[in-house]
């Protein structure tokens, strides 16, 4: 479920400077493309039983990276077969060279998507989005779906160390896009973060770090 950017552009908060927005379930409903690319995956794996997966089964998976997401689908229909190291190397290859046909073909941008960037920009704020979706998925589907040209900058799931929902990926946004946005004037500055299924796990560090979130 999409969080509504237009109550987030309406929000009155300690005057952000920036917003961080989320990617897939946020502002672009990217279901149908998982479930396309798992399933074309799982046709080119030494499986029996010609095994697919659903759209509720992938809602339970996602939102922690690809490789995460691979590893979940292969012990959900092959936990045996799942240990095994040559098996996940072949379901991530083929994954990715699947995902990567198909990107965007099968979702779309939640209403009010558009709206409530514009109305962020026109708020004057600064805008970033940070996926767990790898970079050039990212690009791509942001590209495909007229979105591309609200951010400043763009970062995925392979852009840093670790992935969401850990606060790595957060913070060091925060740090490197402010500082290309403002460059010595970036201290002090405030975010917005919309991304509702993350900052159910970070509030702390937000809290902590002056970050603001709807």
């Amino acid at each position: 479920m999409s969080v509504n950017l237009g109550r987030a552009a309406a929000l009155k908060l300690p005057d952000p400077d920036a917003a961080i927005v989320d990617l897939d379930g946020t502002m672009v409903d990217t279901m149908g493309d998982f479930v396309v690319a798992l399933n074309l995956m799982l046709a080119d794996l030494p499986l029996d039983g010609n095994p697919q997966v659903d759209l509720p089964l992938v809602e339970r998976m996602v939102g922690k990276g690809s490789e995460h997401l691979i590893r979940s689908v292969l012990d959900q229909i092959s936990p045996i077969d799942a240990r095994a190291p040559s098996l996940f190397d072949a379901a991530f290859a083929s994954y990715q060279i699947h995902y990567d046909a198909i990107n965007g073909q099968h979702s779309a941008v939640y209403p009010g998507v558009v709206e409530g960037l514009r109305g962020l920009q026109q708020a004057g704020l600064k805008l970033a989005c940070l996926t767990n979706k790898p970079l050039a998925f990212a690009l791509e589907l942001l590209k495909l779906k007229g979105l591309d040209g609200f951010f400043s900058v763009v970062f995925g799931g392979d852009s840093f160390e670790r992935k969401k929902p850990d606060p790595l990926p957060l913070l060091k946004t925060c740090e490197e896009a402010l500082s290309a946005a403002f460059g010595p004037l970036s201290n002090g500055r405030r975010w917005l973060v919309v991304d509702e299924n993350w900052l159910f796990f970070q509030r702390e560090v937000l809290k902590e770090k002056g970050i603001a979130s709807p």
